[in-house]
């Protein structure tokens, strides 16, 4: 499960605690009835620690907003009733595979100066190049 969170409150419904541990979760099929749901209850999370994409369907790994880690949950993507919530998680997960790229880009820039090669510096890191030449 990724590290990453989001710092949004926004709001969600919560599976059943029967369902989110069944096999399907509780994504709602057309034969199901809707009772796999807590409907009526809507509750804050306070970050989305993870995604994941399951017989088709994107979950987001919730932490329930005054709930301890052992009430984090898996919750269909129709459950998070906060776009916002979704949308600053996404944000979020590319701001750190940006950072990881520029990284991965600076250890090979770093690798291509100590053998000397100003061309491949260049090439890696083009914000390095006046200071290859």
């Amino acid at each position: 499960m990724p590290t990453t969170s989001t710092s949004a409150r926004g709001k969600a419904r919560r599976c059943s605690s029967d369902a989110a541990e069944s096999s399907d979760g509780c994504h709602s099929n057309e034969d199901d009835d809707e009772d796999s749901y807590d409907s009526e209850e809507v509750f804050t999370v306070e970050a989305i620690l993870g995604t994941r994409v399951r017989k088709g369907f994107r979950d987001y790994y919730v932490k329930w907003e005054g709930y301890g880690d052992k009430f984090n949950s898996w919750e269909p993507e129709e459950n998070i009733l906060d776009d916002l919530l979704i949308s600053e998680f996404i944000r979020k997960l590319e701001g750190e595979k940006m950072a990881r790229t520029k990284k991965k880009l600076m250890e090979m820039a770093a690798a291509a100066a100590a053998a000397g090669d100003a061309t491949a510096v260049a090439a890696f890191v083009p914000a390095l190049a006046g200071n290859a030449a």
